[in-house]
C-alpha cells in the first residue's frame, strides 16, 4: 500500500515542482502517511481541504 502511494506521490511531486517555487516531495502528497520521526502535521502545511 505504501509503495503505491509513494509512486503516486513521486509523480505528483514531479509535476508540482514544474510550477511551484517551494520544492515538493512525494510525502507532501501522502497525507495519511505518518513517519515515526516526524509526528506533527507539517506534511499538511498549506494544504487546503475542500
Amino acid at each position: 500500500m505504501i509503495r503505491e502511494d509513494f509512486r503516486a506521490g513521486t509523480i505528483a511531486a514531479t509535476i508540482a515542482n514544474t510550477v511551484v517555487k517551494k520544492p515538493m516531495q512525494a510525502f507532501d502528497f501522502m497525507p495519511f502517511y505518518t513517519n515515526s520521526v516526524q509526528e506533527d502535521n507539517s506534511l499538511l502545511d498549506g494544504v487546503e481541504i475542500l
